[in-house]
This record gives C-alpha cells, sequence and structure tokens, in this order.
C-alpha cells in the first residue's frame, strides 16, 4: 500500500462529498429536503427489500465486502452500500479531508478503505446500525 492507494481513495470521496453538496444545493434551491441518502457502487444490487433499522442511524450492509474478499463479516464497515438520514449522511463530506489529515499525521494506512470509513464513523461519533442487507456485488 501507498500514497497512490490512499489518493484513490480519497479522491472517491472527493468525488461523494460533491455528489453531497449537489444535493445540498438542490434542497436550498428547491426548499425540499431528502430524508435518507444511499451511497452505493455501481456494482452492488439490492437482491429484495431493505430490512428495518432506526431510521436516526447509518444502516451498513454487514458482509458485502467480506462476501467479495472471503473474510469474515465482522470487522470493518463496508464503504460499498450505506444509506441513513440526510444530516448525518452529509457528514460523510468532510471524509476525503480526513483521509489525507490521517495519512499525514496520524500515520494510519487510509489505503484500506473500510478501515478508513471505520476510523471515520468512530472520529465523528456517526451512529450507525449493522445489518444483513440484501445485496450482492456484480461484475
Amino acid at each position: 500500500h501507498g500514497t497512490a492507494i490512499m489518493e484513490r481513495i480519497r479522491d472517491q470521496w472527493h468525488c461523494i462529498r460533491d455528489g453531497l453538496r449537489l444535493i445540498q444545493d438542490y434542497e436550498h434551491r428547491t426548499g425540499e429536503e431528502f430524508d435518507l441518502i444511499c451511497r452505493t457502487r455501481s456494482d452492488v444490487i439490492l437482491m429484495a427489500a431493505m430490512p428495518d433499522w432506526d431510521k436516526n442511524r447509518v444502516l451498513f450492509g454487514r458482509g458485502l465486502t467480506m462476501q467479495m474478499q472471503g473474510w469474515p463479516a465482522y470487522e470493518m464497515l463496508p464503504d460499498h452500500f450505506f444509506i441513513g438520514p440526510a444530516q448525518l449522511i452529509q457528514r460523510f463530506q468532510q471524509l476525503s479531508a480526513s483521509v489525507q489529515r490521517m495519512y499525514d499525521r496520524q500515520y494510519r494506512d487510509t489505503t484500506n478503505a473500510e478501515g478508513t470509513i471505520t476510523d471515520f464513523v468512530l472520529q465523528q461519533d456517526i451512529p450507525i446500525e449493522i445489518r444483513d442487507v440484501p445485496a450482492a456485488i456484480v461484475w
């Protein structure tokens, strides 16, 4: 792992930040507000209805990354799919800057996307819920 991978992950979160800013701009322009915002990769599909969860928390799907890599589904939060209240998801705008800070100042290996998102959620005290989400990664 090295700087190139860290920059790829940071740049991915720059794009997500820009998308979240577009949502804020739309809400400001129209006066409409989103209740929930979902972040998902383009290769993740839902296979059935979403599980119930506390809508005051961000829902992370258990095990999507682990399915892909054959890991046990318990150590880290996958960055492939999550959904939650708009005000909590908007906090993820800060993640791209946080990736750079963790890498530069804290010597944290930010090249692991799942570990990085787990660290960020803990740092920001974002309430989460982890459930089995009927989703799959398709290639």
